[in-house]
């Protein structure tokens, strides 16, 4: 898949979260969604020194019509791989205890408390978020499930025949040797 075609086909499923989307699908819409953010994170930043405003109204309305789109592909991603789609809130579920542990340093801070205890909660909770994003990336950088699973048929194309390039099949009908030399005499 090109990266036209990933852009495309993500727009052409804006919300559709069944099904199954390739790995190119995936990090090429990820790759557009970081163009796309820097380039209006630039066109923000020349529009303030014109304007002379604080807001990056280009950023936050760029981030508005990907999000969307990007939890859709992500969910088809992780079906491809054979999970469900929750697996996307997996970074998010050891958030709790850093922000429970956030609060209590302020309350600690406020009221003069020992922060020993919240501290810890800060440090476990930021822990186990940074575990649970890259367990994420493990799951998206996954080769698909070979076939069909219980979300679909596989979007990969079907091998080729033969093997493809090069294969000795390919090579034992033409008469060539591995190196494609005709027979020796």
């Amino acid at each position: 898949m090109t990266f036209n075609d990933a852009v495309r086909s993500v727009f052409g499923k804006y919300a559709v979260f069944s099904g199954r989307a390739r790995r190119s699908e995936y990090w090429y819409f990820y790759l557009f969604t970081l163009l796309v953010s820097a380039a209006t994170s630039l066109a923000d930043s020349l529009l303030r020194r014109g304007v002379g405003g604080d807001a990056g109204v280009l950023s936050a309305l760029a981030s508005l019509v990907l999000l969307l789109p990007n939890v859709a592909v992500t969910v088809r991603r992780l079906h491809d791989t054979g999970r469900r789609g929750w697996w996307i809130l997996l970074p998010l579920a050891p958030a709790l205890p850093l922000l429970a542990g956030m609060v209590g340093l302020v309350v600690a801070a406020l009221f003069g408390g020992s922060i020993g205890g919240a501290l810890a909660l800060v440090v476990v909770g930021g822990a186990l978020t940074v575990a649970g994003a890259v367990m994420l990336l493990v799951f998206l950088c996954l080769d698909s499930d070979p076939g069909a699973n219980r979300y679909g048929p596989s979007p990969q194309p079907p091998p080729v025949p033969g093997g493809g390039w090069g294969s000795p099949p390919a090579l034992a009908s033409s008469g060539l040797d591995e190196h494609g030399h005709g027979p020796s005499r």
